[in-house]
């Protein structure tokens, strides 16, 4: 990467390449999903779409950082990015959240007979995101360290429970076709878990460093 860039230039080019990855995927798995017959897989696609979002805040957050260093008020650079972190946890934890409720009603109906088998289809899909997936989470991660910066840490955290989400989804999809749908929602429970615990790790951090507070969550 560019020595001469600013830390704001080369942190926002980090979170695009993420961005660029999110969009990728969000139309493989919507698309994929809709072809395959694949529930999971198209709700995986919506998290996706989902994180989309995600990544423009944290750009956003890192630009401001940028401005603010600018202007010499260089103690603002890290409040806004835990700006940003904090709301990447939110959003993860709303998405978290929303997944785990999903998955309760689907048990609790047991509405599983009319479902589809998804095609193999899926699994070429959704083993393509969990590659991608990774690497994003890795190269935000090396990144990260590398500039001490709290957001693209959210970032790379994020990048890590979509790769659950999407183990989710794999597991659903070969359960499914050897005649047990209901596993796929398990499964879900377990990743919603996963994805709140992480969500309240990035929170708690972010809230600690905004308001100079300890909190307990």
């Amino acid at each position: 990467m560019n020595c001469n860039l600013s830390y704001a230039q080369k942190t926002v080019r980090i979170s695009a390449v993420g961005l660029i990855g999110n969009i990728f995927l969000s139309v493989l798995k919507f698309s994929g999903g809709i072809l395959s017959n694949c529930g999971s897989l198209i709700s995986d696609g919506i998290h996706s779409a989902a994180d989309i979002l995600g990544n423009i805040i944290i750009i956003s957050g890192l630009w401001l950082s940028g401005k603010s260093g600018k202007k010499r008020f260089n103690f603002n650079r890290e409040k806004f990015e835990y700006i940003a972190s904090a709301i990447i946890g939110f959003f993860l934890l709303v998405t978290g959240i929303f997944i785990g409720i999903s998955a309760l009603v689907h048990i609790i109906k047991g509405d599983f007979g009319d479902a589809e088998t998804p095609t193999p289809l899926a699994l070429i899909i959704a083993i393509i995101a969990l590659a991608v997936k990774e690497f994003l989470f890795r190269f935000t991660y090396i990144y990260a360290a590398k500039y001490d910066s709290k957001a693209l840490l959210a970032d790379a955290y994020h990048h890590r429970s979509d790769v659950f989400s999407t183990l989710g989804a794999l597991i659903g999809v070969l359960v499914s076709r050897i005649g047990f749908p209901i596993m796929d929602k398990i499964a879900s429970l377990g990743i919603c878990i996963l994805i709140c615990k992480a969500a309240l790790d990035i929170l708690k951090d972010s809230l600690k460093e905004i308001t100079d507070k300890d909190y307990e969550i």
